[in-house]
């Protein structure tokens, strides 16, 4: 059974050998959302970190619904995401509401709410 945790660049509580000794046994990292990069461009040294301690690493692009879906390709492609970020636990994509606070009426009028970013991600 795999223990996985998930993380953005936000997260300052915990190493990565804090994670291992905890008992994890790999990291999904918030690669980006919507137009910006989030690990690759401020915590990159994660990457490589997670892999020292023996954890295994994946990502995540949060498929922000207030953008078009070139928005978040543009910035994967600049990055190199598909390549240098996915690692032994892929590249997935999340979607939900793109901020905590947003209630389900003001996700729903979001331009590309629910499927409609993802026929063209």
């Amino acid at each position: 059974m795999l223990k996985l945790t998930d993380i953005y660049s936000g997260n300052t509580a915990d190493t990565m050998a804090d994670l291992k000794a905890q008992g994890y046994t790999g990291v999904l990292f918030k690669l980006g959302q919507g137009g910006w990069a989030d690990v690759p461009r401020y915590k990159a040294q994660w990457w490589q970190e997670a892999k020292s301690v023996g954890l295994m690493v994946g990502g995540y692009w949060l498929c922000d619904s207030r953008y078009h879906s070139s928005y978040h390709m543009e910035e994967i492609r600049l990055w190199d995401i598909l390549h240098k970020f996915s690692g032994e636990l892929g590249f997935w994509v999340d979607v939900e509401k793109p901020r905590i606070s947003m209630t389900e009426t003001e996700y729903q009028q979001t331009q590309y709410s629910g499927y409609k970013n993802l026929v063209d991600f």
